[in-house]
């Protein structure tokens, strides 16, 4: 379930433009941070020294199955909300009367 956060960030980079819009590969730096926390959740599980440290054991093909479907499924609702023209749109307008004028030098 660790992994679910990690992919997670890529839908959640814009709240109406789908992470193909937005480009894969245009946040490097969020790339390397997926890239090593996948790597560390994998090494606390295949590792024998890490998995006795953080008490994990091996896992079967059908368990991974189920760790991969969990960790994209987040991913996934949020695309298909957005596919549905229900991504969050931020925008807070604020009438002309009530905004703060610039402070006088």
């Amino acid at each position: 379930f660790a992994v679910a956060p990690l992919v997670y960030a890529f839908a959640k980079r814009s709240d109406h433009l789908h992470f193909w819009q937005s480009g894969l590969l245009t946040n490097r730096m969020l790339l390397v941070a997926v890239g090593v926390g996948v790597g560390l959740q994998a090494v606390a599980v295949l590792v024998p020294g890490a998995a006795s440290l953080f008490k994990t054991g091996p896992m079967d093909g059908g368990l991974w199955v189920r760790v991969l479907i969990a960790s994209v499924l987040p991913f996934i609702v949020v695309e298909v909300l957005k596919l549905a023209g229900m991504g969050r749109r931020t925008v807070i307008e604020v009438p002309v009367d009530q905004r703060i004028p610039p402070p006088e030098i």
